[in-house]
């Protein structure tokens, strides 16, 4: 896990803010997961699971409502300060990782919390399907191979819906994902309505 940043103010249980330490703007993107260390990093209140969102770049000398010195210095060629920049993004909470697998959050997200980023090492599937009956599928999580993503056998027998706009993959999905996941398992498939 590598320290990006801290929880902003304003954070509930189910939406917070990441502040990105310098530089850190140039290597993390939208999607990737985090673990925030509710409360500091000695002793936690627990610890969250999140995915980046929305991310969100601020600097209070080019504010495009006012007029300020560095905006006439842009509109005729200058190059701005980038002294007072602050880079952020959303944090959407998935749950609280804990010794039976992942549970919602209901703790407030405190500011001052410490965020890190999972890297590949640091796979986070293991921790959160603890007591639960998976099978793992070909599919991982986008730039991690390593990731594959678990399903839970419980729910392999209920009937499933592919729902999406033109082509957004449904078909790709269908045909590599979830029909190999379901033989693996030792299902057979039946295909409603197929016209991809």
């Amino acid at each position: 896990m590598r320290f990006i940043g801290r929880v902003a103010d304003g954070a509930t249980e189910t939406r917070a803010r990441l502040i990105l330490l310098k530089d850190m703007e140039r290597q993390v993107l939208a999607e990737e997961l985090v673990l925030i260390k509710n409360g500091g990093e000695i002793n936690p209140v627990n610890e969250i699971l999140g995915v980046l969102r929305e991310g969100l770049g601020k600097n209070e000398f080019l504010s495009h409502t006012s007029y300020r010195p560095d905006v006439a210095y842009l509109r005729h060629g200058g190059e701005p300060s980038g002294a007072r920049e602050v880079y952020s993004f959303a944090i959407e909470p998935i749950g609280v990782i804990t010794d039976e697998g992942i549970e919602p959050n209901r703790a407030i997200i405190q500011p001052r919390s410490p965020v890190y980023l999972l890297e590949d090492k640091d796979n986070p599937f293991h921790k959160i399907v603890r007591g639960k009956d998976i099978i793992w599928s070909d599919a991982y999580l986008e730039g991690h191979p390593s990731w594959k993503i678990p399903f839970d056998r419980t729910f392999l027998p209920y009937h499933v819906g592919v729902y999406g706009s033109t082509g957004c993959g449904k078909s790709w999905f269908t045909r590599h994902i979830l029909i190999p996941l379901y033989r693996r398992a030792g299902y057979k498939v039946l295909i409603l309505d197929w016209s991809g």
